[in-house]
């Protein structure tokens, strides 16, 4: 929940994801026509392996 501080207005969102396996990821963005697809561990790019917390296959 976020409180606006200057209002004390309260906002409630919930939004729901849809968990995707690598695979899968890959695969709708090729059915939607991207070509060079590389995925990675963070947002330092850093290599994304077995191991990696996000998007493991």
């Amino acid at each position: 929940m976020l409180t606006v501080k200057e209002t004390d207005k309260k906002i409630k969102n919930e939004i729901l994801l849809c968990p995707l396996r690598k695979h899968e990821l890959d695969r709708a963005l090729k059915n939607a026509g991207f070509i060079d697809i590389a995925y990675y561990a963070d947002f330092d790019k850093s290599e994304l392996k077995g191991d990696s917390l996000s998007l493991s296959s």
